[in-house]
Order: C-alpha cells, then structure tokens, then sequence
C-alpha cells in the first residue's frame, strides 16, 4: 500500500499537470447538469403543484356534486309544500358555506323554489317564477339528463360570480350556485412565490380562479392573449406562453367533467435567474481554483482526505432534512460510505416525491368515509410513522377520532382531551411536533401510553369561517423529524381532512333538518296560510331612484299605493312632492345621500296619480354599488291614513270618555232635581181633585220626569255599555210616546207626520232603547232639513215569504215589525251612504254631531237580530228603514200600579243632604201616616238615632251626603242596633256601580226620583218583612 506521502505527491504532480482542464470541464459539466437539474426539479414541482390543485378541485366538485344530490334525495323522499321546499332549500343554503342560492326550475325554465341566504330571503317572490330557460347550462341539462357544470358567471339570484351545477330532478332541473369564494381558497389556501401564478380557466379561455384575487374579479380572457402552442388550453403537460409580452413556463392539468384548465407557471426570468446564479458561482470557481492551483496543490493534497470525509457527513445530514449541517474534516477511509450516503440522500427524496404524487392522486379520486382511511395511511406512509388519527371537535372537550391506524390496523373508539398535551398546544400554534421522548404526555391515555410513543405531530383543521373543527396526528416509536416541506404537506393533508369533515357536518345537518321538518310537517299547513298573509299582507310601496332622482324600481305596493304602475315611472323622476313638504323633504334627501344618514318614520304627504294627498310615513337609506360608492336611495313609504283616522277617533273616544265622566258627575244632582219636581208634582195631585183641570198638566208633569230619570239612565248606560233588559212589548206605544217628547225639543218649523199601526207585532227589546231608535232618527232627519220640512214616521207589520222575498232588502222569512223615517232633506251621496253607520263619521260641521247617532242605532239593531236600511239619492230625501224580528207570545201588559197607598204609624229617620227632597219626604212619609225624624245633617241624624236606638223602626238615607257618605252612616247604625232595618237611596253612586247594597248592609235600595207609591210599597215590605 502506497503512503499517503506518495499519494499526495503523485496528486500535487497531477494536480500541476492537468489541473487547468480538469477543473474547466468539471465546472462546465457540473454548471451544465445543475442547470438543467434546477430547472427540471422546477417545472416538477409545478407540475406536481397543479396535479394537486386540480385533483383538489375535482375533490372539492365530487363532493358538491354528492351533496346536491342528496339534496335531490331529501326532496324526493316527501312530498313537501312549496314553502316547506323552500325552508329546506333555506336551511340548506343557511349550514352550507359553499353554496350561494339553490333553487328548482321547472321544466319551462321558470323558477318554482328557491333556497336564500337570510339576507336575501324577504326577495324571494321577485326570483320566483322568474325565466332561466335561456341559461345555457339549463339548456345543456334538459339535452343530456345528467348533471352540467356551467362556466364562471354572474348569477341571476344574487348578483355574485359563481359556478352552477344543474342536475335533472323529478320534471325540471336543481341549480345550484357554488360561492366562488369557497373554491377560490383552494388556491389561497396554497403557498406561492410572488413569481408564481396559479389559475383556472374555464374551457373558453375565462379566468375562473386566480393567485391575484384582482385578476379574478376582473373576470379576465386569456384565450387570445395567452400566446401557448395550438391545443395547449385544454390538455394536460407543460408549456411555454407569454402573457402580456412576458414569457411564461408553465404546467397545465384539465378537470374533464367541467372541461376547465389549471395552470401553475413562472416567468422565464425567475427560472433563467437561478441557472444565470449557478453559472456565475462556477465560473469564478474555476478561475479561483485556476488561479490558486499551484499555489496549493500541496495543502489541497494533504487536505484531500479530510474534505471527503467532510463531504460524507455533510451528504448524510441532508438526506436526513438538515441542509445546514456544517462541513467536518474528512479522509480516504470514508470514499465508500460518501457513495452510499449519497444514494440514501437519493432514496429518500425520490420517496417524498412518489409519496407526494401518489396522495394528491388517490386524495382527488375518492369521497365520503373511505377518505378519512386514506388520510390516515397516506400520513403514515409519508411521515413514516406507526401510527396516525384524525377526529372531530366533540362538544365535551374531547377529539373524537373518526379514523386512526396502528400499525397499518385501523381501530376505533378513542377520544382524547383538548385541555391536556400535546392537543392543547397544537391548538394554540395551529401545527406543533414532539420530535422525541414524548411518551410520558399519553400516560393518562392507557392504550395511547401502551404504544411506548417518542414522537408526534399534529394539526388542528380549520373550517371555511375559521374555526377549529377537528385535528389530524402522527405518532411514532422513534424520533420524529419533520422539515419545512413535510409540514407544507402535512398541511395539504389537512386540509383535505378538514374539507371532509366539513362535508360530514353538512350532511348531519341536512339529516337534522329532515327531522325536524317532519316534526313540523303537521303544523306546516296551518303556518302556510299565515306566512302567504303576512307575505301578501304589507301594504308598504318600496321604490328606488338613483343620484339623479329617477326611478330603478317600484314595487306592486307603489302602484297600489299611488296609482303609477312602474313602467309609466320608470328612468324619469316622480311628480308627487306637495309644495308644502319640498324644502323638508329635500334637506332630507341631501341628509340620505351625501353624509349617509337613513331616514326614518318621516310622516308627511304625497300626491297619488289622481291628484289625491295621501298622508304617508317614509324610510330612506342610501345603497352603495360594488365598489362601495353612492348608488342610489331605497325609500319605503307607507299609508298612515288608518293611523290619521285611528288618531282623530281617539280624541273623538276621549270626549264620549268625558262625557261618560260628566254624565256620572251630573247623574246624582239631576236625579235630585228630578225627585223635587216629581215629589212637588204627586203632592200637588193630593190637594185637588180628580176633575180639576191642573191635574192632567200634573200627570205630564210625572211622566216627564220618569221619562228624564230614563234618558240619565239611558246616558250611564251608553257610557258604561251596560246590559239591558228585553221585555215582550208593542212598540207602538213607545213610538207614540217618543214623538211627543220629540215635538218639544225640534222648531216648530218641522212637521211630523205619524202613521203608526195600531196592531203592530210584539218585539223583544228595551223600551229605552227603542225610544233611543226614534230619537236619532228623528233627530238625524231633522238636521237633514236643516231644521225646516217635513219627517214621516211609519210603523207596521212585515210578513216576509216566497212572494215578497225579492224586495230589497234581504231578510228571512218570517214577521217583522217595520219602522220608516222619511226626510226631504238633500239626501244622501254614494261615497256617503257606504260609510253612515261608522262610528264618529258625521257630515255636519264641527260642533254639531259626533258622528255616533246612526253608529248606535245601528248597533242596537243589530244586537237585536235586525236590518237597517237607507234609501237615497242627492237632493231627493232619505228612507231609513228598521226591520226587528217579531216574537209568537203576546207583550208584556203595563203594570198597573195599585190605587191604594199603604202607610203605617212607625217611626223612621230620614236622612238626605238636600233640604227641599227632606221636606218632599217629610210630607210624602206624614201623609201616609209614619212619625218622622227629618235631618240634613248625617252625623245630628247619628247622634239622634244613637240617643234612642229603640224608637226608630227604620231609616231612609240617602248615598252621597257631606261630612258622612250613607254607607258609613249605615254601618255605625247597625253597630248600635243591628237590626235596625236601612232603605238605601241615591241619584247616583260610583260605589253601588261597583257594590251591592245588601253588601253594604241596606235591606233595600231606591234609585231617585222614587215615586210616593212605589216609596210607600217598599217601605211596607221592608218593615213587614223585618217583622
């Protein structure tokens, strides 16, 4: 064996003879192959690169495609409504973030359901029914019967660019639209260089998806810009173009079932730029090594060994991923292991790559469950780990795996905890690696901790809005090394599992909604009538103008509203602004447009096409195009007419609300003044005879006053809407009786004419409120004439049967009796005649009506199973006509009051605060033969009463008296003397509305005025019955 002396002096020899040469083709081979190495690893890459981009589409569309048709499947299993086809398209639309709009099509291309996002679904009605038959794709579908991918373009449900697969169903098509959005972050998803451009074309040349989002939305052609070789765009392999007169060398891949293009290129400049790099180095290499060659050729031959061993190490450490492991000496010894070392360093790149490629494959081509499997091994495989799981967030703080290999075994039912190692960390940096020693994290985890584990790796899985869904793992028995292109990988992976668990969620959710729309299926029908009537129901008119003022659109509601169908307003400004209301309204508008600021509940009015001013209420926002600009102004007027009218009846209820007050206010005083002059009038009776002429103008004088207590009642009753009590009467009677009381209160000028039956039909009603009847139709009459003319009053019977059926009037067979008012006032308008009967509507001037008269006659008709008419025309008069059903039992006979007045020789307090009803009573009470303990004064009344309990045998007291009410005066009595019998009587008490008076302790009550024989009756009755 020769010495290293000898060799390194026949190396200097050598190295002196032949070194220039050597080193000058060494170095332009060396530049020559790794220029071309550089390159071809490059265009490798790529065009692995654009294999995974387009299986990942073909992935991403299977998997669009298998849930569009589950959703086929879900329609199909049921025979669903329209808007219950529309809540699942809804629902659909709501839980899936890939998709934009679905909706069927009938088989004349018109839209029948429709799938909205929540924004968009108050629009709904403006989609349906809406022709499609012209989309290409719709007809490409009808052609084929198959599913059809369409290319990029802006869809007519939302407005946005999209990509829409139809596919047949049942006798039309579902089309539905893929957010473009949602595939364009397969592309952001992956990492370029800024030389790099990633895109898709679609098959006419159209930019679908790009690395620049700009360039996207420009929705750019490169058809005839890209300058590529004939029959390039289209086909798989690589090429050559320029774009915009920059040369590109790229790879290009094809998706068949959409027939789009993916292409990953750089510019000959980047490519040219490394090998011009590599040149450069080894031509200075060489002039150095030329120029130091004899300078040290024998330091560089003693130094021989020692770099070739350094070479080994160095070669070793990156076929183990260290590329900056530092240079060690080296020695002859090592020249073997440097050659297998670099055949190692060779083994494993070439298994990355064919691991790489192999997986984006197989990744692309499968869906559903198996693709969890195949994750799992493909980490193994490439990770070279034993181990390998991916899981699900589940809602107890735990990963629930759905996959996981050991030892190429899948096993099942394992979960781990979030809040511990090594998961926590992993959620908190996104993807995290325990290169080694790492077994004591799972020691917890008993079978985990029985793999004996030293390495792992993770990543969370994210879904489309960012949150943390699931988590992909690696696990080893030995050290674990991952550089920065396996984690790239690792997180390709990744996300293919994240898009699967996201598609598992989707369907879950669909089987969700299934169930809980068959819940809902009962109630569906009834909630389907009520949402078509709030759908229809909004009167509300949307219209919408440009910076200009002209009009973009105006709803059905507008021309409801106003008049204007869209068409006669469209592109042109509407002339209905008042003068009134253009300087607001314009200081508004400038409000809307300029700074922003909406409008709302504006209340002011507008002109309709017939000239009419219609009161409305106005909401204003200004819209933005898409570029964030000024567009235009969206306004929603609505009808507040109701509101005005609603508003001027309540001040119209509030003065009846008054009057119902004052009417209880004044009740009490009036029945006093009442029972002066009925009292005054009956003693006046007493003192002369039964022939004198006086007595006839006194009985008037009773009967007036017993007609006035009724009308006060009749005014508590109208203003408390109490019950009232029918009886079987002759109307007659009270008709007659109603005209005369009505002769009093109208000028002379009027005359009445009276044709009342004799033998008319016995009704049951109220008297009071049949007298109430003629008063307000006597009393409208008379305003009809204004005050000067001539009202006939009719009364007579009605047989209604098969012969007189036809008249008028719509009735059914049976007897009537008939009431006829007749005026030849100035009648009575159309427009008018429809709204008489509504309450607080009146023709007559401010101050003279209030509009209520016919509302409760009306009313009491009604309540009474009867019809009103009116006949009339302007400037002929008015008929009012009641019908009121007839009764088989004879009327009521008018009690007849008994001749005989009982009295009596007891002693009985009266106590009342008005000393004229005291003496009336005094009198009344002495003439009927009773001692009499008169008092105004209620407490001198007590203190007599309690001076000598025993010699009162009754008390009459009035309710409302100063200093002590009658109630209080009744319970201090009955606490002396319990059984002292009590007559409680008042004109009028908001207690005894409330109370009765046996609850507050009186054995009877009279309600003023009382008649002297119905006093001496019910004084008898109480004192016998106390007997």
């Amino acid at each position: 064996m020769r010495s290293p002396k000898t060799l390194r002096k026949s190396l200097v020899i050598s190295f002196l003879l032949v070194s220039v040469i050597p080193i000058l083709l060494i170095g332009l081979i060396s530049q020559t192959y790794m220029t071309r190495q550089i390159a071809a690893n490059i265009q490798h890459k790529n065009l692995m690169l654009v294999d995974m981009l387009a299986n990942e589409l073909k992935g991403q569309l299977a998997n669009a495609e298998s849930t569009i048709k589950n959703i086929t499947v879900l329609l199909s299993d049921h025979l669903h409504s329209d808007e219950q086809t529309n809540s699942i398209l809804d629902g659909i639309v709501q839980h899936t973030d890939e998709f934009s709009a679905i909706y069927l099509l009938e088989k004349n291309g018109r839209i029948e359901n429709v799938g909205l996002s929540t924004q968009q679904r108050p629009t709904r009605e403006d989609f349906i029914g809406l022709d499609l038959s012209q989309l290409p794709l719709f007809q490409d579908t009808v052609k084929h019967r198959k599913p059809m991918w369409s290319d990029a373009f802006l869809s007519p449900l939302t407005g946005q660019l999209t990509i829409t697969q139809g596919i047949p169903y049942a006798d039309g098509i579902l089309m539905v639209d893929l957010d473009i959005t949602h595939l364009s972050g397969t592309i952001e998803h992956l990492s370029f260089k800024d030389t790099t451009l990633a895109m898709v074309l679609d098959h006419q040349g159209v930019v679908i998806f790009h690395s620049d989002p700009t360039v996207t939305k420009q929705k750019r052609n490169l058809k005839n810009i890209i300058s590529m070789p004939a029959g390039s765009l289209g086909t798989a392999g690589r090429f050559t173009y320029q774009l915009d007169l920059v040369p590109y060398v790229g790879c290009v891949n094809m998706i068949e079932e959409t027939g789009w293009t993916v292409i990953i290129s750089q510019t000959e400049a980047e490519l040219s730029s490394t090998s011009r790099r590599v040149k450069n180095l080894f031509l200075i290499c060489m002039l150095v090594s030329v120029a130091i060659s004899v300078a040290v050729a024998i330091a560089l031959a003693k130094w021989l060994s020692d770099p070739l061993s350094q070479l080994r190490d160095h070669t070793h450490a990156i076929a183990n991923g260290n590329y900056e492991a530092p240079l060690p000496e080296l020695s002859y010894g090592e020249i073997n292991e440097l050659a297998k070392d670099f055949h190692h360093m060779t083994d494993a790149i070439s298994h990355r790559e064919r691991t790489l490629k192999e997986l984006a494959t197989s990744l692309g081509a499968v869906s559903g469950e198996a693709v969890m499997g195949l994750i799992v091994s493909a980490t193994t495989a490439f990770l070279d780990a034993e181990i390998a799981c991916v899981g699900r967030m589940g809602d107890d703080g735990h990963l629930d795996v759905t996959s996981m290999i050991v030892d190429r075994q899948m096993v099942s039912d394992i979960s781990f905890s979030l809040t511990e190692r090594p998961l926590d960390k992993i959620l908190e940096e996104g993807l995290y690696v325990y290169a080694s020693d790492e077994g004591h994290l799972f020691d917890d985890h008993d079978q985990l901790a029985a793999y004996r584990i030293k390495g792992f790796a993770g990543v969370r899985l994210l879904g489309q809005n960012g949150n943390v869904i699931g988590m992909l793992a690696a696990m080893s028995r030995r050290r674990l090394n991952l550089n920065a292109g396996d984690k790239d990988i690792l997180t390709i992976i990744s996300s293919r599992a994240a898009s699967e668990i996201e598609r598992q969620l989707v369907n879950e959710s669909l089987r969700d909604s299934e169930e809980r729309y068959r819940k809902l299926y009962k109630k569906s029908r009834e909630a389907e009538e009520r949402y078509r009537s709030l759908i229809h129901s909004s009167a509300d008119a949307i219209i919408m103008y440009d910076l200009d003022g002209k009009v973009l659109y105006a709803s059905p509601s507008f021309t409801h509203m106003f008049g204007w169908a869209f068409e006669e307003i469209k592109n042109q400004p509407i002339s209905f602004l008042p003068d009134a209301e253009k300087s607001s309204t314009r200081e508004r508008i400038k409000s809307v447009i300029e700074r922003g600021i909406p409008c709302h509940n504006y209340e002011t009015r507008r002109f309709t096409k017939n000239g009419d001013l219609l009161d409305v209420s106005i909401s204003a926002s200004r819209f933005n195009d898409h570029m964030g600009k000024p567009a235009g102004m969206l306004v929603i007027l609505r009808d507040i007419s109701d509101k005005k009218n609603l508003q001027e009846r309540l001040q119209q209820a509030h003065k009846l609300e008054a009057v119902g007050t004052l009417a209880g206010g004044i009740a009490h005083d009036f029945n006093n003044i009442i029972s002066i002059i009925l009292g005054n009038a009956e003693l006046a009776a007493d003192d002369i005879t039964r022939d004198h002429p006086a007595r006839e103008n006194l009985s008037e004088i009773q009967t007036a006053s017993l007609r006035a207590k009724e009308v006060v009642q009749q005014l508590l009753n109208f203003s408390r809407k109490s019950e009232h009590e029918r009886l079987p009467i002759k109307p007659d009677t009270i008709v007659n009786e109603s005209l005369n009381l009505l002769r009093a209160s109208i000028p002379k000028q009027v005359s009445i004419e009276r044709e009342v039956a004799g033998d008319v039909y016995t009704i049951s009603a109220d008297p009071t409120q049949i007298h109430q009847i003629v008063i307000n139709l006597c009393t409208n009459a008379t305003h009809a004439i204004d005050g000067r003319g001539t009202i006939t009053v009719r009364l007579s019977n009605l047989d209604v049967d098969a012969d007189n059926h036809g008249m008028n009037v719509d009735l059914a067979y049976g007897r009537y009796v008939r009431l006829d008012v007749i005026d030849s006032g100035h009648g009575i308008g159309p427009a008018e005649k429809t709204r008489i009967f509504d309450p607080y509507y009146t023709t007559k001037e401010v101050g003279k009506g209030s509009g209520m008269g016919l509302a409760v006659v009306h009313g009491i008709v009604s309540g009474y199973n009867g019809t009103i008419t009116v006949e009339s025309a302007a400037g002929e008069g008015a008929v009012f006509s009641v019908f009121l059903p007839a009764l088989d039992q004879p009327a009521v006979s008018p009690q007849v009051e008994d001749t005989d007045v009982a009295g009596g020789a007891e002693t009985i307090l009266l106590v009342d605060d008005e000393t004229p009803l005291v003496a009336i009573g005094e009198k009344i009470l002495t003439r009927l033969g009773y001692t009499v303990l008169a008092f105004t004064d209620p407490e001198q009344a007590l203190r007599r009463f309690e001076s000598d309990p025993d010699q009162v045998n009754l008390v009459v007291t009035d309710m409302s008296m100063p200093k002590m009410n009658g109630d209080a005066l009744i319970r201090k009595i009955l606490a002396i003397r319990a059984e002292t019998p009590v007559i409680l009587c008042s004109g009028f008490s908001e207690t005894l509305a409330s109370t009765s008076y046996a609850e507050l302790g009186a054995a009877a009550y009279l309600e003023k005025p009382v008649k002297r024989k119905v006093l001496a009756r019910i004084i008898r009755e109480v004192l016998d019955g106390g007997e």
